[in-house]
């Protein structure tokens, strides 16, 4: 029976256990339907802020369509401009291209601000260079030149003020200017104290010119003048220029003209034939002496040009030798001394005479190119010796010659013809022919005041081997005279020249 109490008992517990069982799941199916309910309610809540959530996406989506609306819009209207202004595509791609070098060469500029041991300087840079360069050496050139103006005018204003001679003179002359009871001509009084000074001087060679033998003198050597074409000595006549209204009229040299259109010439007015001459209109009338006749001419004033070179080719046995004479050292005596030797060397002479009898001299400079047409370059020409110091002048040209050459010479060769004389010489190795030269070793500075003018020595002159031949004069290599029958020249001394060069 205890079995059975048993059983019993364990089907109450199993009953118990079954209801516990079965209270259990009433209680699960509480808390799930409890769950279900907290579960519904919270899907609600969250399908409640999911409903929030899109309403706020989509409002937001809204306003980023309308902006992409707005965005679309704007491109059309600027799209629609760029149409309506015509504004074309490559237009715009160079204005960009341009902008990009724009910024390029900004960028640049802005680099040149840091010096980086290069210089960049554009044409702007150096025309101000240039400019600034320009102004600065003006500016310093001026203040040194007025700074030696100065310097040189003070000294000459002093010097003047402290020489008293001149003080004197200028006072005589006030004087006379002013308190003479007649009326004074007071460039008369400068004229003829001009005169007085140089007079004072006891130089031959320092003459005051008036200015009828101003206008002689300079159209002399000028080489070009109006008149009838001669050299007169006062009333002698020296030499007749070629193609000249004396020449075709049959003047020669050595007539001695005694009388112009009616007016005796006497030595006190022997100095106004040119003047007489160019009066009447350039027409004039002259008498002349010849010997014991008196042959008179009609002649009338021309353009006259002096030539100053005569040339001629001399054959002496199978040799060809060049001659060539020159009456004096004018402006264009070089010009034409030269042209005449181009001629003769064109002909094919093989030695040369130059003959500067009775050449009397003129310039310096025609003498210094003629010579520079012989001698060597670097060898000297001549040298000037002032009161102060000596220098020597050598050629400096590429010109030169190596044929033989004589020189004629006589007693009237003077100055200039003396300096070639001594040039060819001693620094060409040319022989001397004649005689002895006049020996005028100084050279004259010639000043022009107003109509008048006149002449100073101003310096000696000597060879290039330093001799000073002032009234010494130049001994010839071989002394010949000429000689005269039946008042016919026999030119001994040429004869000797072609002598020495057809050898």
């Amino acid at each position: 029976m205890e079995d059975n109490k048993k059983v019993t008992t364990s089907s109450t517990k199993k009953s118990t256990s079954t209801k516990k069982s079965t209270g259990s799941k009433s209680s699960t199916a509480k808390k799930v339907s409890k769950s279900k309910t907290t579960s519904s309610k919270s899907t609600s809540k969250t399908k409640s802020s999911n409903a929030k959530v899109n309403k706020v996406k989509k409002e937001n989506l809204d306003i980023i369509i309308s902006d992409i609306d707005k965005i679309d819009n704007d491109k059309t209207q600027i799209i629609d401009l760029l149409v309506s202004d015509n504004v074309k595509k490559e237009e715009v791609s160079e204005s960009v291209v341009k902008k990009d070098k724009k910024n390029a060469f900004n960028k640049k500029s802005k680099r040149k601000k840091f010096f980086n041991g290069k210089f960049y300087l554009d044409i702007l840079d150096i025309l101000i260079i240039i400019l600034i360069t320009a102004i600065i050496s003006c500016i310093v050139s001026g203040y040194i030149l007025n700074r030696q103006y100065n310097k040189n005018n003070i000294f000459n204003v002093t010097s003047l003020k402290e020489d008293k001679a001149l003080s004197e003179f200028i006072q005589m002359y006030s004087e006379i200017k002013d308190n003479y009871y007649e009326e004074v001509d007071s460039e008369g009084l400068i004229d003829a104290a001009i005169d007085g000074m140089l007079q004072h001087l006891e130089d031959k060679y320092s003459i005051y010119f008036d200015k009828n033998s101003s206008d002689a003198f300079d159209d002399y050597l000028d080489g070009t003048y109006t008149g009838i074409g001669i050299l007169a000595s006062g009333a002698t006549v020296l030499e007749v220029y070629e193609n000249s209204p004396a020449e075709a009229a049959g003047i020669e040299p050595g007539d001695v003209i005694i009388k112009v259109n009616g007016k005796d010439i006497k030595d006190d007015n022997a100095n106004d034939i040119s003047t007489l001459i160019k009066e009447n209109d350039g027409e004039s009338t002259v008498v002349v002496k010849r010997s014991n006749n008196e042959l008179t001419f009609k002649l009338k004033t021309d353009n006259v040009t002096i030539n100053m070179a005569t040339k001629k080719v001399i054959e002496k046995g199978n040799k060809k030798i060049g001659y060539l004479g020159l009456s004096s050292f004018s402006s264009k005596s070089h010009e034409q001394f030269a042209e005449a030797l181009i001629e003769l060397e064109k002909e094919g002479i093989e030695s040369l005479i130059i003959d500067l009898r009775g050449n009397s001299g003129g310039y310096l400079s025609s003498m210094e190119s003629i010579a520079s047409l012989f001698v060597e370059k670097d060898k000297v020409l001549y040298g000037i010796q002032t009161k102060d110091d000596i220098t020597y002048t050598s050629d400096k040209t590429e010109d030169k010659r190596e044929y033989n050459i004589v020189v004629l010479v006589n007693g009237n060769s003077a100055s200039a013809a003396e300096m070639l004389t001594a040039a060819l010489k001693e620094s060409y190795g040319a022989k001397v022919v004649g005689k002895t030269t006049f020996g005028k070793g100084t050279a004259q500075k010639v000043v022009h005041s107003g109509e008048t003018s006149y002449k100073y020595t101003a310096f000696k002159w000597l060879t290039p081997n330093g001799e000073c031949i002032d009234g010494v004069g130049i001994k010839p290599d071989y002394e010949v005279n000429n000689t005269i029958n039946n008042n016919i020249i026999n030119d001994k001394q040429l004869d000797k020249a072609i002598e020495l060069l057809s050898k």
